[in-house]
């Protein structure tokens, strides 16, 4: 059963802007159609159904599994920042990776 899944460009352009991706006209078209068949396929395993047969996934069932927490010491702040070159202020620092260029 094949699901025909169509992305128009607006919707395409707003999943670029949310990942901060720019692209040009010709990249969003090429995108519409790998995104339709990506959803497309999503849609085919969506409407498969069935259940685990944990017969046959038994990490399935071992990664269902829980245990209980251990609790140990952890650091202090100093312990946690002597190693550190990047401490200020009694916390760790670090350049900015995200963000208005502008607001830093």
């Amino acid at each position: 059963m094949r699901a025909n899944v169509s992305l128009d460009e607006e919707a395409v352009r707003h999943v670029l802007t949310l990942a901060r991706i720019d692209a040009s006209d010709d990249e969003i078209e090429r995108l519409r159609s790998d995104l339709g068949a990506i959803l497309e396929y999503m849609t085919c395993l969506e409407s498969a159904g069935g259940s685990i047969d944990r017969a046959r996934d038994p990490a399935g069932e071992r990664a269902m599994t829980l245990r209980e927490d251990d609790v140990i010491a952890g650091l202090s702040p100093d312990e946690a920042l002597r190693e550190t070159s990047g401490a200020r202020d009694g916390h760790f620092s670090a350049p900015r990776v995200a963000g208005d260029e502008d607001s830093a």
